[in-house]
């Protein structure tokens, strides 16, 4: 079975808390984190104004859970489909990891429920930069950034970051850019710099 970035693991918290995250986690992905109210997730959740402060004293603690629980079926969905893919290809050049990463985001961005990145939004609706809110955006970036590089085995410590940097940032430009409707196939514009980087990485023909 293949896994992508919105797969739903095996339940492993509350019912009624579960379902809150769930709810407010469809709600905050379609109409941004300050555009949700609080009144609209007790209506759309059916949970009373007493249960959803027993589980999350604020909006900014739902807020928080539901980034993690996105940051956990992201990096979980490429998790899995890399570890599918290579049990197959365990002789796959990093290429060819990468491009399963790419997969996975163009699957994200094609699909009904892509509404921009969640991770970027919420770090410009929580300005402050010690937020956990915040944090967690960052955190979750560097986790996919690490990720990128371990599929980067063949080079060096320093160009694996760097180059896992690059191919980052050309990742989040074609997300932004699918996000306002500026390109028609951003994931093929992704794919065409990424391979440019690879093949120019150290050097590397083997790329």
């Amino acid at each position: 079975m293949r896994t992508t970035m919105t797969d739903t693991p095996e339940p492993r918290r509350q019912p009624r808390r579960a379902h809150l995250v769930e709810v407010a986690h469809e709600l905050f992905n379609r109409h941004g984190f300050h555009q949700t109210g609080i009144d609209t997730i007790m209506r759309e959740s059916g949970v009373s104004k007493t249960t959803l402060y027993k589980h999350f004293p604020t909006k900014d603690d739902l807020a928080l859970e539901v980034l993690k629980l996105r940051s956990e079926r992201i990096l979980g969905g490429i998790g899995g489909r890399l570890n599918s893919f290579l049990a197959a290809r365990p002789d796959a050049t990093p290429a060819e990891r990468v491009g399963v990463i790419l997969d996975v985001i163009e699957e994200w961005i094609t699909g009904t429920a892509f509404f921009g990145c969640n991770f970027v939004r919420a770090a410009a609706e929580y300005g402050d930069s010690d937020c956990a809110i915040r944090e967690q955006a960052r955190r979750h970036k560097q986790e996919l950034q690490h990720l990128i590089a371990e599929q980067l085995a063949d080079l060096s410590v320093e160009r694996r970051e760097r180059l896992a940097a690059e191919i980052l940032l050309v990742i989040e430009g074609a997300i932004a850019v699918a996000q306002v409707g500026f390109a028609l196939a951003p994931v093929v514009d992704a794919r065409r710099l990424i391979d440019l980087l690879l093949r120019n990485a150290d050097g590397a023909e083997s790329f």
